[in-house]
C-alpha cells in the first residue's frame, strides 16, 4: 500500500519585537565575548517587550501563516501546542491563543469559527513541538481533507547572571500540515531515545506559610510575630496567602539545571536515538551521505556543530572512509577534537550545519521552537539554491528524550521557503540597552518599548467569579 505524502506545507516565524547584542551582555557581565561569539555562535538575543509572551507571539504565527494561505479556521481540525512556558496550570495555553484568533477572524468567518478545531499542549522540555508534529502527522495522513496546525511557543528565560543566561531567547513557529505539502514530507520512521533524568527541570515546590513570611520579617529585620502575620492575611482574605491551606505552592519558571550534565545527556540520547533510526530503515550514512542539511535542537547556535563532529568521525570509521579521507592518522589515533579542526569538517559544517543555526545566533534559544527555526534558518538561506534531497531533524528534550526522523524536500520547496520572510523578520526587531534588558527581566518596567504591536498581553482581570484572568489586546483588524 502506498503511504500518504503529508508534511509542512508553509511556515510562520514569530519573533519579540527587540533583541539584546550579547555583547553588551559579555561586558556587562564581565564574560569573554570572544569565547560567547566564537565558541558558541551567540550574536543577539530576542527579548520579549513587557506586553509579549508566548500566546502573543504563538497568536502572531498562527494569524501570519493563515493570512499567507487564505486558509479559513473551518479547514483546520488541530491547533497543537508544543510549549514549557505554559501560562496556565489546567488550562491548555493553545485556549488562550484559540481565543483570540476567534477574535481576529470573528469579523471574516463569523463568531466561534474555531469551534470544532481540536487543541491540546504537549510538553516535554524543547522536543514537546516535535512530539506535536508527530502526532499530527498520523492525524493528517489518515484522512486525505485534513490539515493541522503545529504551533511551539516558548521563552528561555535563565536566572539574571546565571551560566545559562547568555543563551536566553524567544519566539514561535506555526506550521501547516497538510496532505501534498509544497515545502517537507515526512518519512514513516522515527528513533526514539528516552530516559528518566534531571539534567534541566522546573520543580513544582511547597513551602509553610508561616517559614515564608518568618523569613521574609527576618530579611526585614523585623520583630513581629510570622504566625500572627499569617492570621492577619487570612483574616484580611489575601489572594495568595489567605485560605485556610498550611503550605503556600511555589514555582518559578527560570529551571534548574546542569549545563555539562545535560550535554551529555543530549549527546547519550541522540546517539541511541540515530542508532535506533539507522536500525528501522537499514542506513548507516546519515550523516555523511543521506542528508543534505541537519537540523538540531540548539540551546545555543553552535551546539549542533560541536555535537556532530564526533558522530560524523565514527560513521566515517564504521563506512571504512576514515582512511581514504585521512591517510595520515590511522584509525586507531582518530581524535574528535583533531577531526572537529580538520578541513573536511569545517566544509561539512558550511554546508550541512551553518545554514541551519545561522538565526539562532540572532535569536538565542527557543525552546519547543529551536529546532524549527532551525528549519526555518535553513530554507531562507538556501531558498535560491537548486538542492533537493533531504534533511535530517535531530531533536532533544531535557528529562530526557530525543527523536531522529526525516523530511524531504518537494519538488518547488524554494517558491513556498521563499514567503517565510526570516531575514526581513531579523531586521525589523528593535536593539535594547543593558538597562531595559534588566528591567524587563526582573519585570521591573511596565514600560512598552515597541509600541505597535498585533497583539498584546495586557495582565490580569478578575470579574465576579472568575479571578486572575490573564488578558490580552487585538490591536490588528483582518482585511476582509
Amino acid at each position: 500500500m502506498k503511504q500518504p505524502v503529508v508534511g509542512i506545507h508553509a511556515l510562520e516565524v514569530a519573533l519579540p519585537a527587540l533583541y539584546y547584542p550579547i555583547k553588551d551582555l559579555a561586558e556587562l557581565r564581565q564574560l569573554e565575548h570572544e569565547k560567547l561569539r566564537f565558541g558558541l555562535g551567540l550574536e543577539n538575543m530576542a527579548v520579549p517587550d513587557a506586553d509579549e509572551d508566548v500566546v502573543t507571539l504563538g497568536t502572531q504565527a498562527v494569524i501570519g501563516l493563515m493570512t499567507k494561505q487564505n486558509l479559513s479556521p473551518q479547514a483546520l481540525g488541530r491547533l497543537y501546542l508544543g510549549t514549557e512556558s505554559a501560562v496556565d496550570g489546567a488550562k491548555p495555553t493553545a485556549t488562550y491563543i484559540l481565543s483570540l484568533l476567534e477574535a481576529y477572524f470573528a469579523p471574516k468567518y463569523g463568531p466561534h469559527c474555531f469551534e470544532h478545531c481540536d487543541v491540546v499542549d504537549l510538553t516535554f522540555a524543547c522536543i514537546g513541538a516535535v512530539d506535536a508534529l508527530q502526532n499530527c502527522i498520523d492525524w493528517v495522513a489518515n484522512n486525505p481533507e485534513r490539515q493541522a496546525l503545529v504551533l511551539a511557543s516558548d521563552t528561555a528565560r535563565y536566572r539574571l547572571n546565571s551560566s545559562g543566561e547568555y543563551t536566553q531567547g524567544a519566539g514561535a513557529v506555526a506550521m501547516l500540515l497538510r496532505h501534498q505539502p509544497a515545502l517537507l514530507s515526512f518519512g514513516q520512521h522515527w528513533g526514539v531515545s528516552t530516559a528518566g533524568v534531571h539534567d534541566f527541570y522546573k520543580p513544582l515546590r511547597s513551602q509553610q506559610k508561616a517559614d515564608l513570611v518568618q523569613d521574609i520579617l527576618l530579611a526585614a529585620q523585623s520583630s513581629a510575630d510570622p504566625q500572627a502575620v499569617v492570621t492577619a492575611l487570612a483574616d484580611q482574605n489575601h489572594p495568595l496567602l489567605g485560605n485556610e491551606d498550611v503550605y503556600v505552592q511555589l514555582h518559578d519558571d527560570t529551571p534548574v539545571f546542569d549545563g555539562q550534565y545535560s550535554n551529555q545527556c543530549y549527546l547519550d540520547r541522540v546517539q541511541g536515538a540515530l542508532a535506533h533510526y539507522s536500525e528501522q530503515t537499514g542506513v548507516t550514512n546519515l550523516l555523511t551521505e543521506q542528508w543534505q542539511g541537519l537540523l538540531f535542537h540548539l540551546p545555543y547556535a553552535f551546539q549542533g556543530k560541536r555535537m556532530a563532529s564526533s558522530a560524523v568521525m565514527r560513521e566515517l570509521i564504521a563506512l571504512g572512509k576514515w582512511t581514504e579521507l585521512f591517510p595520515d592518522i590511522p584509525v586507531a589515533e582518530a581524535d574528535e577534537k583533531t577531526f572537529a579542526k580538520s578541513d573536511y569538517y569545517k566544509n561539512y559544517v558550511a554546508h550541512k550545519l551553518a545554514p541551519a543555526h545561522a538565526a539562532s545566533m540572532q535569536v538565542g534559544n527557543l525552546y519547543t521552537g529551536s529546532i524549527f527555526l532551525a528549519l526555518a534558518s535553513w530554507l531562507d538561506l538556501q531558498k535560491n539554491q537548486s538542492i533537493s534531497g533531504k534533511l535530517g531533524f535531530i531533536a532533544y528534550g531535557s528529562g530526557a528524550k530525543s527523536k531522529v526522523f526525516e523530511g524531504e524536500l518537494q519538488a518547488h520547496w524554494q517558491q513556498a521557503a521563499a514567503g517565510i520572510g526570516l531575514s526581513t523578520k531579523l531586521e525589523e526587531r528593535e536593539v535594547i540597552d543593558s538597562a531595559t534588558y534588566e528591567k524587563l527581566h526582573r519585570g521591573a518596567s511596565a514600560v512598552v518599548v515597541k509600541k505597535t504591536k498585533m497583539v498584546q498581553k495586557i495582565g490580569y482581570s478578575s470579574a465576579g467569579s472568575t479571578p486572575w484572568v490573564r488578558s490580552y489586546q487585538l490591536n490588528a483588524a483582518i482585511d476582509i
